[in-house]
């Protein structure tokens, strides 16, 4: 296959700092070389665009001239995606390094599984449900 193993799409609106700090996160992986990074812009007034393409140069940007909300601006990306696997990551996010290539390995070595998530951890380490807890009786 050619492209990227990988493609993370990035939606952001408004939130420079928070998504800088996601993208250095991203790029601190040695396994980033072989992974692509879309970050759609919902029209932010906040220098997120201009911070994105002045520091990330490797980022592919997609301008939207609106907030399309957070599932159209993954549209959006979906329609830019090279990668065998897509990773949809919030701005807020801090991927740890090495974190993200035991989920591409699991989806090698597992063709016919669909998903796959990942163990989310809060800042001071405590577990972050990922899910809800099935209602019942």
């Amino acid at each position: 296959m050619n492209g990227p193993i990988l493609s993370i799409l990035v939606v952001n609106w408004n939130t420079e700092e928070l998504l800088r700090n996601c993208l250095i996160s991203i790029y601190e992986d040695p396994a980033s070389a072989v992974w692509e990074v879309i970050v759609v812009d919902n029209n932010s007034d906040d220098g997120s665009l201009a911070m994105l393409e002045r520091d990330f140069p490797q980022v592919v940007p997609v301008a939207s001239r609106e907030n399309t909300g957070f599932v159209r601006g993954n549209y959006l990306a979906l329609e830019k995606a090279r990668g065998r696997y897509l990773l949809l990551l919030n701005t807020d996010t801090e991927v740890d390094c090495g974190a993200l290539e035991p989920l591409v390995d699991f989806m090698i070595a597992h063709p016919e599984a669909g998903a796959v998530g990942p163990k989310l951890l809060n800042r001071d380490g405590s577990l972050q449900l990922s899910c809800g807890i099935s209602p019942s009786l």
